[in-house]
């Protein structure tokens, strides 16, 4: 006999015959085996950018439930989740989410709990679950809006746009300006392709001090005065100084 409403997340169908009994018993029992799910940061533990061991976050699943009246439920949250990181045994790019974010959880097929608290050894299952969305680990990155600090690769090169604090290299700080802030230490030969400037153009006005020989192949020039065409008067060549110049 057909019925007008469903029970639970049974369709009213379901119960017309056998078969269609049989059939949603199979459909429920795949409908446990989880895959992968979009879902929403809800908090994050750890991470913050720090150099130290990838963060855990709590999300929420953002495709909801919906029984067999057509009834719709959201998820709870999950703790607890594992954050994936581009990373190996030599390095690593540290991407952290934060609260807000959108990704995609992927869901392992036994239990991880125990792999999760002896952070990554071999172990047994915590317990005889599968496909449970408490084993998830999420991987970041859907539906986001434009970046605004990011590494581009494109068919012409290589672009790095870096926020207000600049782009930091073993110390070295590259300001969104491009330009180096502090002191450029250089171990080898400085080779210029240019002039000595000014930061924003033209005459440079600061001192250049060395200990060694400044040498000119064309001629240098101080204070406006060529040291190439410069002819100091009251020099006598050859002979004795015949005294102060007049």
């Amino acid at each position: 006999m057909t019925t007008t409403t469903g029970y639970s997340q049974q369709d009213p169908d379901d119960s017309a015959s056998e078969y269609r009994a049989k059939q949603f018993q199979i459909e429920r029992t795949l409908a446990r085996v989880r895959t992968i799910i979009p879902v929403k940061v809800i908090a994050v533990n750890g991470g913050g950018g720090a150099v130290a061991a990838p963060p855990t976050v709590n999300v929420q699943p953002l495709v909801q439930v919906i029984d067999g009246q057509g009834n719709v439920t959201s998820h709870g949250t999950i703790n607890n989740i594992p954050v994936w990181r581009l990373q190996s045994a030599w390095g690593s790019l540290i991407v952290d989410p934060v609260a807000g974010d959108v990704g995609a959880m992927g869901v392992c097929d036994r239990d991880i709990s125990v792999v999760k608290n002896t952070a990554g050894k071999e172990s047994q299952p915590g317990s005889r679950r599968k496909y449970d969305l408490a084993d998830g680990i999420y991987f970041g990155g859907l539906f986001g809006s434009a970046p605004t600090q990011y590494v581009r690769f494109t068919e012409t090169g290589v672009e790095v746009v870096s926020g207000a604090g600049g782009i930091k290299l073993n110390g070295l700080v590259i300001n969104q300006q491009g330009q180096v802030e502090g002191n450029l230490p250089v171990t080898g030969a400085l080779e210029l392709g240019g002039s000595i400037e000014a930061l924003a153009g033209g005459e440079y006005t600061g001192n250049i001090h060395t200990s060694g020989t400044i040498t000119g192949d064309t001629d240098v020039v101080a204070a406006g005065i060529s040291g190439k065409g410069h002819v100091h008067s009251g020099v006598v060549t050859g002979g004795a100084d015949s005294g102060p110049p007049v």
